[in-house]
Formats: C-alpha cells, sequence, structure tokens
C-alpha cells in the first residue's frame, strides 16, 4: 500500500512539472533559461528576414521601368510591292539604288536581328552523339608517303572513343598501311561503322591530302541515267566535258559566220579550236576518255545490265541505289586515286553474283587501302590482305585473311584475355593487402593507379572479359514414314509487267497480310512447269543474280504467293519456318507492337498447348540467339534491325519446324552469329531450302546449287532454274567469265559512240584548215 501511494505521489508530481516547464520544438521539456534563449533567436531571425524583404523591395522600387518592346513597323501595301521588285533586282544581280537600300533597311533589318543564327556547317558523317578523345596531341605529318597511292600511311597510335557514357575505344592503336586491304571484325554493336564514320568526317587525325570515300548511304533519285549518275563522281572529268562542249559549240558557230559572206574571224576562229585540242588533250591524258569503259565494267560486275545502266537512276529500288554508290566509289578509286576506301557491310545488297566479282576487283584491280566491314567470312578471305579486329574496346591486328584461322582461334584469345585481367586484378589486391588498406573506395581508386603507374604499358583498367556466346540451335524434328513435305506440281509464276525488284517484292508481305495474285497474262515469265519435291532430307541453296526469282520462288513455297498455273502442295502437318530479307512485316507494329519476350510467349502460344513456353524459357531462347538481357522486355519497334533478325529466328525455333526457309539470313548478323546459324543448320535435321550470298553458308550447310534465272533443266523438271551440279567452285568461274564478256560487250558499244566522236572532231579540225587555207588565199 505505501508503494502505491509513493507511487502516485510521483505521477502527480511529474505531470504537474511537465506542465511547467516549455517544451522545444521536438516535444521535449526544457528548461526557462534554454526555451527563453530560443526565442530571442527566433525573433532575431525573423527580423532579419524582414529586414532583407524591405532591402528587395526598395532595390525593386529604384529600378527604372523595362523598355517597351518596339512594335514592328509593317510596309504598306506599296512598299511591300517595292520590297518584291528590289528583291528581284538582287537577285538577277543589280545594284540596289541608295533609296532603296534606305528601304531595305528600313524593313528588312529588323526581320535579319531576329532571325536565328544559323548552325555550323558540320563535316559530313558528323556525330555530335560520339566524343573522340585523341591522346598526347598527336599530329600527323604530311610524310609517311612518298606520293603514290599505295605508300600512303595512316596511323593514329592511341585514342578513345565514347557514345555517350558508353566507352567504344579506350586507348586504341589505328594501323593503315598503304595499299592494303583491311577487314574489320565485330560484334554487332562494337563500333565498326562509328569507326568508318568518324574516319570519313575527319575526325581522326590523317596525313594531309588524304582522300576518303566511305559507301554507307544509297545514290540519291535523280533522272540522269545509271552510267551518268557514276560518271559525274569525278568531277575533273565533268569540267572538262562542259568546257568541251562550250568550245564545240563556239566552234559550229564561228563556222557558220564562216560560211557568211563575211568570212568569220579567222583569230577567233584559231583560238577556239587550239583551245578545243589542249582541253581534249587534257582529257585523254587524265583518262577521262576512257571513263565510260571503265564505269561498263563496274556496273556490268555489280549486276546492272545494258539496259539498266542506260535507265533513269530514279526508277530504282533502294538495294540498286545502293549498289550505285558502291560502283561511284569503285570508279572514284580508279579513276581519281582514292586513298582509303571505307566499306560498311557491302555485300548486303548485293547477290552471290556481285559478291564474287567485288572480291576479285578489290584484290586484283584496286590499289589504294581499304577497310572493310563484313560478316560474310568467304568475300573476307578474298578481298583483305589483313584482318582487325575490334573487342573489349581495343583495335587487335593480324596479318593473314583466313577468317577461319582467326575463329579457330577466338577461345585462345579470350583465355589470354581473362589471364590478363586476373593478372591486373591479383596485383590490385597485393597493393592493397601490403598497405594495410581492406577496403574502401579512395583505398580501391589508389591500388588501381599504382598498378597503372607501374605498367608502361598498361593505359586502362581492363574489364572482366566477356565470351561472346551464340548459338541459333533448332528442334530436332521427329520424322516417321509420313514425311512431310512441299511438292511442286506444273507450277509456273509470272509478274503483271516488270517484275518489282528482289528486295521490294512479295517475299516481304507481312504473315496477315492478304496474299499477291498476280496476272497470267504476261509476256514476264519467270518459272514454268516446274515439278519437284522439297522434303525433310533436302538442302538447296538459290542463286542467280537480283530479280532472278529466288525471294519469289521461296515464296511461292513458303505459301506467300500463288502461282499463276499449276499448285504447290503442302503437308497437313507441316510446320514450315519462313524467313524474309523483310522481317519487319512479320513482327506486329503498331498497337500490337509488344515486347520481344512477350511476343515469343504468344506467337508459341498460338501454335498449340505443346508448344507454350514460360516467360524464362522464353528469355533463355532470345539470350541464346544472341538479344541482351536488357532487350528482352522494350517493343519492338525500339530494336535494331539485327536485334529484330534474332527475335524472327528464336521464332523459328519455337514453332519447331519440319522445313526452313531461309531468305537471305544472315543479312543483319555478325561473323559470329552467321557461324552459329550455319553450325544450326548443319545440325537440324530438317529441310533447308534457302537464298543466300554468302558462300561460305552455302559450302557449311551442303546444300545443291539451283541457279535461278537459267533454262530448263530437262533432268529434274526444273524450267527457270538450273542445278549446278559441278558446285560451288565451277559457279564462280562461270560467273566471272559472264560478267568479263557483259562488260566487253558494254565496252563495245562505248567504243563505237567514241569512234563516232573521234571522226566528228577530226571532220571539224579538216573543215578548220581549209577555212584558215581560203582565208589565207584571200
Amino acid at each position: 500500500r505505501t508503494r502505491r501511494l509513493m507511487n502516485a505521489s510521483c505521477k502527480q508530481f511529474r505531470n504537474k512539472t511537465s506542465s511547467a516547464m516549455p517544451l522545444d520544438a521536438h516535444g521535449n521539456s526544457i528548461s526557462t533559461k534554454d526555451a527563453a534563449a530560443a526565442a530571442a533567436l527566433k525573433a532575431e531571425r525573423v527580423e532579419k528576414a524582414a529586414r532583407r524583404a524591405a532591402k528587395a523591395a526598395k532595390a525593386a522600387a529604384e529600378l527604372p521601368p523595362p523598355p517597351k518592346a518596339k512594335k514592328e513597323k509593317l510596309p504598306s501595301a506599296k512598299e511591300e510591292a517595292e520590297l518584291v521588285r528590289i528583291r528581284a533586282k538582287i537577285e538577277k544581280g543589280e545594284a540596289p539604288t541608295s533609296k532603296e537600300k534606305r528601304l531595305l533597311k528600313k524593313f528588312d533589318a529588323p526581320r535579319l536581328a531576329a532571325a536565328p543564327a544559323a548552325e555550323p556547317d558540320l563535316p559530313k558523317y558528323y556525330d555530335r552523339a560520339v566524343s573522340v578523345t585523341v591522346h598526347g596531341g598527336q599530329e600527323i605529318p604530311d610524310g609517311e608517303s612518298d606520293g603514290t597511292i599505295s605508300s600512303r600511311r595512316t596511323m593514329v597510335p592511341s585514342f578513345s572513343v565514347d557514345a555517350g557514357e558508353r566507352p567504344l575505344l579506350v586507348h586504341a592503336s589505328l594501323r593503315l598501311e598503304g595499299g592494303r586491304r583491311y577487314g574489320l571484325l565485330g560484334a554487332n554493336g562494337s563500333g565498326k561503322s562509328t569507326l568508318l564514320r568518324l574516319l570519313a568526317a575527319g575526325r581522326l587525325p590523317l596525313p594531309k591530302g588524304t582522300r576518303v570515300v566511305l559507301v554507307e548511304q544509297e545514290a540519291q533519285k535523280s533522272s540522269r541515267s545509271v552510267s551518268e549518275e557514276v560518271l559525274v563522281a569525278d568531277e575533273s572529268r565533268e569540267r572538262l566535258l562542259g568546257r568541251e562542249r562550250e568550245l564545240t559549240g563556239r566552234l559550229e558557230a564561228a563556222e557558220g559566220d564562216a560560211d557568211g559572206e563575211d568570212g568569220g574571224d579567222l583569230a577567233a576562229w584559231s583560238a577556239t579550236a587550239a583551245e578545243l585540242e589542249e582541253v581534249t588533250a587534257e582529257l585523254q591524258a587524265s583518262g577521262g576518255a576512257a571513263a565510260e569503259g571503265v564505269v561498263a565494267r563496274i556496273l556490268a560486275g555489280l549486276g546492272f545490265s545494258a539496259r539498266m545502266a542506260a535507265g533513269p537512276c530514279s526508277s530504282l529500288s533502294g538495294g540498286w541505289r545502293m549498289r550505285v554508290a558502291l560502283a561511284r566509289a569503285l570508279f572514284l578509286t580508279q579513276q581519281c586515286g582514292t586513298d582509303l576506301l571505307l566499306l560498311d557491310e557491302p555485300t548486303n545488297h548485293l547477290d552471290l553474283n556481285a559478291c564474287i566479282w567485288l572480291g576479285e576487283h578489290l584484290s586484283k584491280r584496286h590499289k589504294g587501302t581499304v577497310l572493310t566491314v563484313s560478316h560474310d567470312a568467304d568475300f573476307l578471305n578474298e578481298a583483305c590482305t589483313d584482318l582487325i579486329h575490334l573487342d573489349n574496346a581495343r583495335l587487335a591486328y593480324f596479318s593473314s585473311p583466313d577468317v577461319d584461322k582467326f575463329c579457330r582461334g577466338r577461345e585462345g584469345r579470350h583465355q589470354n584475355r581473362l589471364r590478363e585481367y586476373s593478372k591486373q586484378q591479383a596485383a590490385i589486391k597485393a597493393y592493397k593487402s601490403k598497405n594495410g588498406n581492406k577496403g574502401g573506395a579512395k583505398a580501391q581508386k589508389a591500388a588501381e593507379k599504382a598498378v597503372m603507374d607501374a605498367d608502361q604499358n598498361c593505359r586502362a583498367l581492363l574489364e572482366k572479359p566477356r565470351e561472346y556466346m551464340v548459338s541459333f540451335t533448332f528442334p530436332s524434328v521427329a520424322i516417321d514414314d509420313d514425311l512431310p513435305s512441299i511438292s511442286v506440281n506444273n507450277c509456273g509464276f509470272s509478274y503483271p509487267a516488270v517484275p518489282p525488284p528482289e528486295d521490294s517484292g512479295g517475299a516481304g508481305a507481312a504473315a496477315d497480310s492478304p496474299k499477291l495474285i498476280p496476272s497470267a497474262d504476261t509476256a514476264t515469265k519467270l518459272f514454268d512447269g516446274m515439278k519437284f519435291n522439297i522434303t525433310c532430307a533436302s538442302r538447296v541453296a538459290l542463286v542467280g543474280r537480283n530479280g532472278s526469282g529466288k525471294s519469289t520462288l521461296l515464296s511461292l513455297l513458303a505459301g506467300r504467293l500463288d502461282p499463276t498455273r499449276g499448285e504447290v502442295g503442302r503437308h497437313s502437318r507441316l510446320r514450315l519456318g519462313y524467313y524474309s530479307q523483310h522481317f519487319d512485316a512479320l513482327l506486329p507494329t503498331g498497337p500490337k507492337d509488344t515486347s520481344a519476350a512477350k511476343y515469343l510467349q504468344a506467337h508459341a502460344a498460338a501454335l498449340g498447348k505443346s508448344f507454350e513456353l514460360e516467360e524464362g524459357e522464353c528469355r533463355k531462347m532470345l539470350g541464346r540467339f544472341g538479344l541482351d538481357g536488357d532487350q528482352h522486355l522494350i517493343r519492338l519497334s525500339e530494336l535494331s534491325g539485327g536485334q529484330k533478325s534474332r527475335v524472327v529466328m528464336a521464332t523459328l525455333a519455337a514453332s519447331r519446324p519440319h522445313i526452313l526457309v531461309l531468305d537471305e539470313p544472315t543479312n543483319h548478323l555478325d561473323m559470329e552469329s552467321v557461324e552459329a546459324l550455319a553450325e544450326g543448320l548443319r545440325q537440324f535435321d530438317g529441310g533447308v531450302i534457302l537464298a543466300t550470298h554468302d558462300a561460305r553458308l552455302i559450302e557449311e550447310t551442303h546444300a545443291d546449287l539451283w541457279v535461278c534465272g537459267e533454262t530448263e533443266d530437262a533432268e529434274t523438271g526444273l524450267r527457270g532454274i538450273r542445278w549446278e551440279r559441278a558446285g560451288l567452285g565451277a559457279y564462280r568461274k562461270k560467273v566471272c567469265r559472264e560478267i568479263d564478256e557483259q562488260a566487253l560487250e558494254m565496252e563495245r558499244a562505248i567504243a563505237a559512240r567514241a569512234d563516232a566522236r573521234a571522226v566528228r572532231a577530226a571532220q571539224r579540225k579538216a573543215r578548220t584548215a581549209k577555212h584558215k587555207k581560203g582565208k589565207g588565199r584571200e
């Protein structure tokens, strides 16, 4: 009882004390002295704030009022008409009077002052998002060359390139020997194309006077013929030809005057004739007269017929205009002596015939330095003398163009980089342990700096190497006695008029788009009377010139096109995997746009319950086909072309096809992915029919060679297709021979026109001499 009374008394005392004592801002009891000090400090702060506000108000009151914006005076109707007349006068090159100048100053000056300043002209291919750092303030002297193209050398000892916050190259060294042809290898997105554009934009120090040509964009649509579009690339030749035409016109006019009564001006006649002879001689010496023959051979090699070469450039598709751009670059290098030719995936828009010719042309006829980005191993083996590998933000050089040997050494190079990284990390750990610094950011930075200073060859910390693993595997096909197949029975196909370019035809139609039904009443016949089967044991590669019907035949087999005669039958249980070079049309767009993982999951679910995949399985499959994890959940429309192609490949694997129909499957893949695709097709136990310009893929898949656009094959019943039984080597030789024959035919036609011009020039010279002689007698 006594304890309860004491507790109650203490509680009452605490309540009275707490109610009497002041509290701080947080509700804690404080003494009266502390409370008075806090109140005084608060009052002082309020007073200071009031003084600052009064001072600011006084300063604002003392400021002069802002000037009123001048109202722009608009010209009257009469003055506006006068201004229009004055501007037209100036455009004609006439000088305005003082009165007209005052009127212009009165009304046009305010508009010019208010106009935004124009951005400075930037070099072509300049990219603001990419920053370049050349270490050591390097200056490349005029030396490094003896004046010839084959001896000019390019060297940038140390430079770094960053795309935003992502480093593409770190303390890399660029070495290009004159006259050598380099193949630039590397994974997709590693910075190969960026390096080419930096060289073309002049953002890396090159020897003074180096002429650089980059083939990246297609030629512009113009009314000029294809041959003229290529020829105008030589500005010096165009200038001489323009002068020749002008002098010829003056000479013909002088001849007309000489035939008149006054006999003309013999001195002017003679001067014009002499200058014309000088221009003609300069044109001959510079090779301008033979330029048409050079262009004819290049266009023939790239697949242009004589009719196409003479037709307007505006009628060509994007793929053919890319060939025109490539022809311009090859002509410039041969005619004007370009020092550095940069090719960014030149084979993407070429057929196998053109790839074979281009590789031979670069290896045998090109004299300057070439830097090529390509995934085509066969083309690089033929066209290059050296290889450069862009990996882990470094450039590594290989003196052999053997791509197969390079690929075999990939695992060894990865292990070497892994050992170097482990050695550097061990040195950092040992330094920290020696100095007693077990952790912390400062200790880590100090250790890294000490390790870099100790190694003179170390310019940056090594990142842990990540092995680039891609696997294009397709599920095994359960084959029984009833083999699913495609049967072609007396089938033919014709386009209504002129067949559209192969890169814009029906092969790219979307899966849910209406089928294209061409007319049978036409003379443009691609195939007729075809009879063959494609089974799970078939391996076929379609080759031939663009426009010969490769994509069309694949579209017929896949059901994307209907034949104009006959029928194409497909087994009721056949699962067909179709890949188009226009794979964008196979993916959903607009409101249906979704992420890669969700699209793959929905695609598998639509095939049936046995095909359904969990999200984790979808992401695992996308990763196996080379799509990085951070790209699995972003919208398909935001993916690049190469990333979309991998999504389509993954959908093919998810559908477990019996037969794969592939139209240019390597266009957007890097070399490692092409190797993985070749290995996947080798292991696939179903049927494969593909159209490709990659000779190595044809060899690796052990496919039969069907040449489209050829005459009837009596044994197989293929009309419009020829089976090349001798193999790819014999086909190469045949292609080179046919291109040479076509080029000779085009050169003969050009030589005939040149002979006609020479005859006219000789006749003109004879008339000039005759008039000189007649005037002398007078």
